[in-house]
């Protein structure tokens, strides 16, 4: 018999609220670890086969896509077992393990550097894998040449700091410790301007405080410092600045040469130029080089005073012959050949400077390339103008002295000279003078 039926309705849009919630929530998540640059993994804890991994954790193991990796049934294989063995001793004691340093090898044969963090539960390990290959090269190539500059920077011979944005030496190697005379713990104590010639004090802050505003990163420059000992050092110093990625500064690096004996040997060197200028001018000797493969001549100041020529003045070989007398410039020209063959260069000629007549007396020696071929020429000219004046006066005097008897004994003899050559002497009056030297060139 039918007696009827009970219903009753319940209310489960909350219910169904909560699921959509959830799985909305489940989609995002796997969202969230599909597309994660993080390598997110589930993997049995007897085998160490992958039951799930995400896309970066494919990456990392060289697989094409997830599902390419649980095709292969993949597991965690790592460079050394022994250091796997004590993570899954480590995570079944804690239950966890946190940034676990590891090396894998991937799927190619590839080497990679991981940070393994993950949690064990019911014989399933669950986490996450970081790549740091990236960083672990980059820091192992930091160190690398962090030691190269370690190694090059205490066997440098030559002086090395590292100066901070004041100025403070932070470091020094050996070879400073030797220029300064103070110890390196003395100097690391120290400010650039600690050591610095009280009149060069300025130099280096002012290469500081270019650097710190960004205007210059490098600069070379030249000067004195002061020893322990009070002795006042040269030094050519090339300093950079050194700036993190964004371009700020962090530090100056520095090298030091001690080129004291050079800047003396520059200060004797125009000791001796001026000694030798003043020299040349009293002497009226003046000196000169030829390029004969340039054909470039360079004088000194008392060569050009001696020829004529504006100071500064281009030379050539042809300006030169310019300046030879016209009735000497063949001859000139001829001997100056016959050096370049192998002839000695020792003349006297006459130079035109200003219409006016000078004497000079030049000799040379040349160089010559291993096929015997002149290449260049070092040589000096002498003024002897004042000389050979006073030859002819005296000349003319002895002459006048000798012939005038002549006229007496020998009134119908003819005779004439000049300054430069006595011409004709009648050989009546030679033979009468016993003076057959008369014929010659006075000079």
């Amino acid at each position: 018999m039918f007696l009827g039926f009970r219903a009753s309705n319940r209310d489960i849009t909350a219910r169904k609220q909560a699921k959509q919630k959830l799985q909305k929530t489940e989609r995002q998540s796997r969202d969230l670890i599909d597309n994660s640059l993080v390598g997110v993994f589930s993997s049995r804890y007897s085998t160490g086969e992958f039951v799930f991994v995400n896309d970066a954790m494919a990456g990392i193991y060289d697989f094409e896509n997830p599902e390419h990796m649980m095709a292969e049934k993949a597991v965690a294989n790592w460079k050394d077992p022994q250091k796997r063995e004590q993570m899954l001793a480590a995570i079944t004691k804690h239950g966890s393990v946190n940034n676990w340093n590891a090396e894998i090898i991937t799927h190619t044969g590839h080497q990679r550097h991981v940070l393994f963090s993950a949690k064990f539960d019911d014989g399933i390990i669950t986490g996450m894998v970081m790549d740091i290959t990236k960083r672990v090269l980059a820091e192992a190539d930091l160190k690398q040449s962090n030691e190269r500059f370690q190694v090059s920077f205490e066997i440098a011979n030559i002086a090395i700091c590292l100066v901070d944005l004041d100025g403070q030496l932070i470091m020094v190697n050996d070879q400073m410790s030797k220029m300064f005379g103070y110890s390196k713990e003395e100097l690391e104590s120290m400010n650039v301007n600690s050591i610095a010639h009280p009149e060069d004090q300025n130099v280096s802050p002012q290469f500081i405080e270019q650097a710190i505003s960004r205007k210059i990163d490098h600069k070379r420059f030249a000067k004195r410092y002061v020893h322990k000992n009070g002795n006042i050092i040269w030094g050519e110093v090339s300093s950079s600045v050194v700036r993190d990625d964004q371009g700020n500064s962090l530090y100056f690096l520095s090298y030091i040469m001690d080129i004291t004996e050079r800047k003396q040997a520059e200060v004797s060197l125009q000791i001796s130029e001026g000694n030798l200028k003043k020299a040349q001018e009293v002497a009226h000797i003046g000196s000169w080089y030829l390029d004969l493969l340039e054909n470039s001549l360079v004088f000194t100041d008392e060569n050009y005073r001696i020829f004529g020529i504006p100071k500064g003045s281009p030379l050539t070989y042809e300006k030169f012959l310019e300046t030879v007398h016209p009735e000497d410039r063949d001859y000139v020209d001829e001997k100056w050949r016959l050096a370049m063959k192998g002839e000695p260069y020792d003349i006297e000629h006459r130079l035109l400077v200003d219409n006016e007549v000078k004497w000079v007396k030049e000799k040379a020696e040349l160089n010559y390339d291993h096929n015997g071929k002149a290449i260049s020429g070092v040589g000096i000219t002498q003024d002897i103008t004042e000389r050979k004046l006073a030859r002819r006066e005296l000349q003319d005097y002895s002459v006048a002295q000798v012939l005038r008897p002549v006229t007496t004994i020998a009134p119908v003899a003819y005779f004439s000279y000049d300054w430069e050559l006595v011409r004709e002497i009648p050989d009546r009056c030679i033979c009468l003078l016993c003076f057959p030297c008369m014929r010659a060139h006075p000079g």
